[in-house]
């Protein structure tokens, strides 16, 4: 459980760091597209930080030995998932190779933290 825990942590601390960078370093807005591109940008910054504390209180929960925190853990790993893929689609234009073993880092720490939910009986069946 520990590596459940301590995955939950590390990707609700650097995900928001992640767009944190991302944001300061890259043009969202250009003058045809403002008000679409700002409030897309917006939501999708919102959703981040829900997932990011969703898994960090998740974890902390799981860390304390609550009973939500196994189901509300899956919540925000499908949360996660989710936005690992949307955010491929926003990457495919320049793929780097830091996307490409930060992606495979997180995709592999979803599957095995789920497998070992499961495992622990942590999961609603």
């Amino acid at each position: 459980m520990l590596f459940v825990i301590g995955f939950g942590l590390a990707a609700g601390v650097v995900v928001p760091l992640l767009w944190a960078f991302r944001t300061t370093r890259a043009r969202f807005y250009t003058r045809e597209a403002l008000w679409p591109a700002r409030r897309a940008l917006w939501i999708r910054l919102a959703t981040e930080v829900m997932t990011s504390g969703l898994l960090t209180v998740s974890a902390v929960g799981m860390l304390w030995q609550r009973p939500w925190a196994g189901a509300v853990h899956v919540l925000a790993l499908g949360m996660l998932l989710y936005s690992l893929l949307r955010s491929l689609g926003d990457s495919v234009v320049r793929p780097r190779w830091a996307v490409i073993v930060l992606t495979g880092t997180l995709f592999g720490g979803i599957v095995s933290s789920l497998v070992l939910l499961g495992r622990a009986g942590l999961v609603i069946a």
